[in-house]
């Protein structure tokens, strides 16, 4: 079964910097009143603090923080024009950055899309049927 995202959109920016990644992927949620502002510097700053432990899938990030801030739960996809070094400290490449906003941390919707996006046929079946209602954050 194919996971749905908040909107079903797959929104698209372009940057070299890892930080407005997460702040352009973050918007669709912010904007929508899923998350709070802090919530975006929050996910930042445990980038910055524990390292790219949320690149688990190659070339995906999965971002979040803690639930305080967020008001709705829902999750936004950011496709990157092209791959960047996510991170300070041991750099991982990514072009997808997924942010998360749940507020249990066995959310069955993640969960649902993390096994999908494991498997690279479902990730590009996924990625062409979203991509027809792309989005552009920027």
């Amino acid at each position: 079964m194919e996971p749905a995202l908040f909107d079903e959109k797959i929104h698209t920016a372009q940057t070299h910097d890892w930080r407005e990644a997460v702040s352009l992927a973050a918007e669709p949620l912010l904007k929508a009143g899923y998350i709070k502002q802090s919530y975006v510097q929050e996910m930042i700053m445990s980038v910055e603090r524990n390292g790219t432990y949320m690149v688990f899938l190659p070339r995906i990030a999965f971002v979040h923080a803690s639930q305080e801030n967020v008001i709705k739960e829902g999750i936004s996809m950011t496709v990157l024009e092209q791959e960047i070094d996510f991170g300070d400290l041991n750099p991982e490449r990514v072009d997808i950055v997924i942010v998360l906003a749940i507020k249990e941390a066995h959310n069955q919707d993640f969960l649902q899309l993390f096994r999908y996006l494991e498997d690279e046929k479902s990730r590009e079946t996924i990625l062409a049927k979203w991509s027809e209602r792309k989005d552009a954050t920027r």
